[in-house]
């Protein structure tokens, strides 16, 4: 079997058994999202507990959200044996959001890009974990410019989420061939 026959093979086989992911239902406008604020992505929880209240001050009046109360979130984080930066998994954030009644995390991990200290925001879905959106910011800002870009964007994902607009995200990883055999082995 040549690569091309095995690539129409593929298409064949898989396009009407691979179910598609669902498109993410619009949230109307009037419906507030409940938003758990995780950790940030700061090297000590007292840095993530000031940019997180500094985020919340920035948002007070947003409309359309509504914020899980940090107390309720340690509370559930204990019930659960994980720490603020242990919830990064989404069946962990799946388990939280039921008991918080919390539709989105905001979560945050620190990356350094091209020598600059960053954090990369994530928005996942609480209900479902499945990634909303995501955000990179410079972690070199003072904390209050930092704290208004993070809400600035929470406040545009809130907005974007009131529309059908579809969001795909791409993992990028390595793969291993976990197959049987190795027929196809030189195939990329």
């Amino acid at each position: 079997i040549s690569q091309n026959q095995f690539a129409e093979f593929s298409a064949r086989r898989y396009t009407s058994n691979t179910p598609t992911p669902p498109p993410f239902i619009p949230l109307k406008p009037d419906h507030p999202v409940r938003v758990a604020l995780g950790s940030l992505g700061l090297p000590d929880d007292d840095q993530n507990g000031r940019l997180s209240d500094l985020i919340l001050v920035q948002l007070n009046q947003a409309q359309g959200l509504e914020f899980v109360e940090r107390q309720s979130l340690q509370a559930v984080l204990r019930e659960l044996n994980l720490n603020q930066s242990g919830l990064i998994r989404a069946k962990d954030a799946v388990r939280a959001g039921k008991l918080l009644k919390a539709d989105w995390f905001l979560l945050g991990t620190q990356a350094k890009i091209k020598d600059v200290n960053s954090i990369v925001i994530r928005v996942v879905d609480a209900r479902t974990g499945i990634m909303r959106d995501a955000g990179v910011f410079s972690g070199d800002k003072p904390p209050d410019q930092l704290a208004g870009d993070i809400a600035t964007f929470i406040h545009e994902s809130r907005q974007s989420a009131a529309s059908a607009k579809t969001v795909l995200f791409l993992a990028i990883g390595s793969f291993e061939d976990l197959s049987m055999n190795n027929r196809q082995a030189e195939f990329p």
